[in-house]
């Protein structure tokens, strides 16, 4: 409904979201080194791979989602 309000098609919708989930990963990927690069314990450690790991699960969710997609928009 989101892309349909904004004039998009669902293929649209769909490409945006792999994009999008896309440059999480790589924000991600450089959040860890620059946290990295700073000394954190073995405590802060753990809880950034926690959100690391939830932050992939949703990433993987949303890939999943968005192959579905453009058949949902069209049922709109």
């Amino acid at each position: 409904e989101f892309g349909a309000l904004l004039g998009y098609s669902g293929t649209k919708m769909a490409s945006i979201m792999v994009e999008t989930v896309g440059a999480i990963k790589n924000a991600l990927k450089e959040a860890i080194d620059l946290t990295e690069a700073q000394g954190i314990d073995d405590e802060e450690r753990e809880h950034i791979e926690l959100c690391v790991s939830l932050i992939q699960t949703e990433c993987e969710y949303l890939l999943a989602q968005a192959d579905s997609v453009p058949e949902m928009s069209r049922l709109l």
